[in-house]
């Protein structure tokens, strides 16, 4: 007799876990934002400084509430896709400063010159932010 007062905690068990999660088996996809775009290091340094001083703005509030939460979190698209552009530039900066690099060990003065011009024009818009 005892095993047919218990027959019905599977049940419910089942029950329980298909009421848990039958939320999530039918949400909507969430709508992530896409960010302000970084298409040249000079678009995302510009990009890093403004919304930087917007999540500086939004952090120096009283309370952090929903609003100020989201707004960061729209924040933080825009603000990873500079940060994406400008490790990319950097990577290929450092690469071109290796060739000027190589080129100067081994005298090849045309390769110096043409590098050095390309590496000082990328790194300037770097240091100008």
């Amino acid at each position: 007799m005892k095993q047919r007062q218990f027959y019905w905690i599977p049940i419910l068990l089942w029950g329980l876990l298909g009421l848990g999660t039958s939320g999530i088996a039918y949400a909507e996809p969430i709508d992530h934002f896409k960010g302000e775009p970084a298409n040249s290091l000079e678009q995302a340094l510009e990009n890093l400084a403004e919304y930087n001083q917007k999540l500086e703005a939004t952090l120096s509030e009283r309370e952090l509430n929903a609003t100020s939460l989201g707004n960061i979190h729209q924040y933080t698209y825009t603000l990873e896709n500079a940060l994406g552009k400008i490790h990319e530039e950097l990577r290929q900066l450092a690469d071109t400063l290796e060739e000027v690099h190589i080129a100067s060990e081994t005298n090849d003065t045309e390769t110096v010159l043409t590098k050095s011009r390309e590496y000082l024009s990328v790194s300037r818009q770097a240091i100008r932010h």
